[in-house]
Formats: structure tokens, C-alpha cells, sequence
């Protein structure tokens, strides 16, 4: 059974979050607290290894392989490559086109040349583009992927390994300060996140 572990953190500021919409929604984004998660649990390996391969196609056409200057996103194909050969985390970056936290958290850290190079060297970064509001369903791989990861609000940022069953993530943006602390210290909480279930385990 998979363990989830979210908490709330004190002492930060207010972070704007929009949930996920259906077509027939509008966009609904609230003020709240940070939400940080960490998730473990067996069968990620093989469920995550499925997902990759059922989405690599899919993924590519909603997450441009380009991204904008600064943080160059790659294809799902790609980063499962990249992350392999070098092993580096994969930084996923949910988002959604009406989203306006996901476009400030694009424009104040991954759209800034300095707070790219922080992302680039520690992580494989992919953009998953939520189309539920504007089509009335993401396509099944993409759905199946964002219920895998747990996501249900944008945006989403979930750092995680490829062949790996653990997960951190932090979900809205609440400033540039709060998410690049999230960037630098992400790989080391997967680490952290990775050595609780390999205890777990014994």
C-alpha cells in the first residue's frame, strides 16, 4: 500500500492554487497555505515505467519540447533518456493554459536565465499541459499520469526518478523565494523520500 504524507507548512506565505477544471468550469484559483507532499509506495517501477511508455507521444504534443528562454523542457521521450544517462531527477511542471499562478511561477523562476541554470543542473524538466477545460478530457495517458502523481491542482511541481517509486512535490505558487527553495532542495528530499521507503522495506 502506498503511503502519502502531505503537511502543511508554517510560518510561509499564501500560495495561489487552481484546481483542476472541466470544460464546463470556470477557472477557480484560492489563496491558501504551502502544500508540500511526499508519496512512496510499491509499484511505482513498473506502473510509472507503463505510464512513460503509454505517454510518450501523447505528453510530447502538449509539452513543447522548446520552452520558453531559460528552462529548456523536453519531451517525456527525451527526459526518460536524459534522466537514465545522467541520473537526474525528472522535475515535472504541471500546468494549465488558464492558470495564472503557473504563468507567474513560469515568468519568475523557469523564464529567468539565472533560476534556469538551478533547474537544468539538478533536474530533467518536463511541462505537462492540462487540456480538460478547453477539450473536456486530457487524452487517457495524460489523465492516468496526473492521478499517478496525485495531481489535482496546478501548479503542480513533482520531482521524482524514472525508474523510482518516490515522489516530492509542492503544489500553487506562493512566491519566486518559496519555489526556488522547493528547486534546490527537491533532489535531496527525493533522496530523503527514497531512504524512508528503502527502511521501510526492511
Amino acid at each position: 500500500m502506498s503511503a502519502n504524507r502531505g503537511y502543511f507548512v508554517p510560518g510561509r506565505p499564501g500560495r495561489s492554487v487552481c484546481r483542476m477544471q472541466t470544460k464546463e468550469e470556470s477557472a477557480s484559483c484560492t489563496l491558501g497555505r504551502m502544500f508540500e507532499e511526499e508519496s512512496t509506495g510499491p509499484g511505482w517501477e513498473t506502473g510509472l515505467a507503463r505510464l512513460v511508455a503509454a505517454a510518450l507521444i501523447t505528453v510530447a504534443s502538449v509539452a513543447a519540447a522548446a520552452g520558453p528562454p531559460g528552462v529548456r523542457f523536453r519531451s517525456l521521450e527525451e527526459a526518460t533518456e536524459e534522466a537514465r544517462r545522467t541520473g537526474k531527477p525528472v522535475l515535472f511542471f504541471f500546468t494549465a493554459a488558464w492558470c495564472r499562478p503557473c504563468h507567474d511561477l513560469r515568468k519568475s523562476v523557469f523564464e529567468v536565465e539565472m533560476f534556469a541554470r538551478l533547474v537544468e543542473e539538478k533536474y530533467v524538466p518536463v511541462e505537462v499541459v492540462d487540456r480538460k477545460r478547453e477539450d473536456g478530457a486530457n487524452p487517457p495517458d495524460v489523465e492516468a499520469l496526473f492521478a499517478r502523481m496525485g495531481v489535482n491542482g496546478f501548479p503542480t511541481l513533482a520531482v521524482h526518478r524514472v525508474d523510482g517509486s518516490s515522489v516530492v512535490k509542492l503544489v500553487g505558487f506562493a512566491s519566486r523565494e518559496t519555489s526556488l527553495s522547493f528547486l534546490r532542495e527537491g533532489d535531496r528530499r527525493l533522496r530523503e523520500a527514497e531512504e524512508k521507503e528503502r527502511r521501510g522495506k526492511k
